[in-house]
């Protein structure tokens, strides 16, 4: 199975984690898991694990990143460009600040729209996903082949649209997935939670489980 978690700020507040609780987040992963990136193989013998952090938030970049660098895991990190060039009360990473981040060759850059709004129709979604992909190459020089729903929402009409411009498309799902060729990947938060085991007991996977095949008989 792969289990993709959901962060945003890597401080002690709501949506967020404070240092000590996310080095034990990352320890446990570590030490349980196969950290991946998409079309990465994933492993029989463990559970694989696909680390998701949306925003570009500064505190991603002193206080995460390092503690990922400590446990050698992959991330994702989920930016939207006016958010990045707006960056007010300067809470956002810069482009400059993101650039220098990506010396770590196991963290990967996706879109998170460009205006960070939900994509609920067809225009909006296709404007959504080509500015924010162009945004991305211009500023960072490399071409994203990932893209996370704002808010987890979307209809299948916008759908459409982001899957032309990305390879994989990630939502809010609270589910488990079976691997990289699905139509869309479900995520699940892992905000606010002071010990990690809890988002992995028996009846969390059941859950997951239960959810991922709810989401694919639905469709999407």
């Amino acid at each position: 199975m792969l289990y993709i978690p959901m962060y945003h700020y890597a401080t002690d507040r709501k949506r967020g984690n404070g240092r000590e609780t996310l080095k034990r987040h990352f320890e446990y992963y570590a030490e349980n898991f196969h950290s991946v990136l998409p079309t990465d193989g994933l492993s029989d013998d463990k559970p694989n694990v696909c680390i998701t952090f949306d925003d570009g938030y500064k505190d991603f970049g002193d206080v995460a990143l390092p503690l990922l660098k400590e446990f050698d895991l992959k991330v994702i990190l989920a930016i939207s460009p006016r958010l990045t060039e707006e960056n007010k009360n300067g809470e956002y990473l810069s482009y400059k600040e993101i650039s220098t981040l990506l010396g770590y060759k196991n963290l990967e850059i996706a879109s998170h729209g460009m205006s960070h709004t939900p994509i609920l129709e067809s225009e909006h979604a296709a404007l959504e996903a080509k500015e924010s992909k162009r945004a991305i190459v211009d500023n960072l020089a490399i071409n994203p082949r990932c893209f996370v729903y704002p808010y987890g929402k979307f209809t299948v009409e916008a759908h459409r649209e982001i899957k032309k411009e990305f390879d994989f498309v990630f939502r809010i799902g609270g589910a488990a997935n079976i691997g990289w060729g699905q139509e869309m990947l479900y995520r699940f938060s892992a905000d606010n939670v002071q010990n990690p085991e809890k988002m992995f007991g028996v009846y969390k996977k059941i859950n997951y489980g239960l959810k991922l095949a709810l989401n694919m008989v639905r469709g999407l």
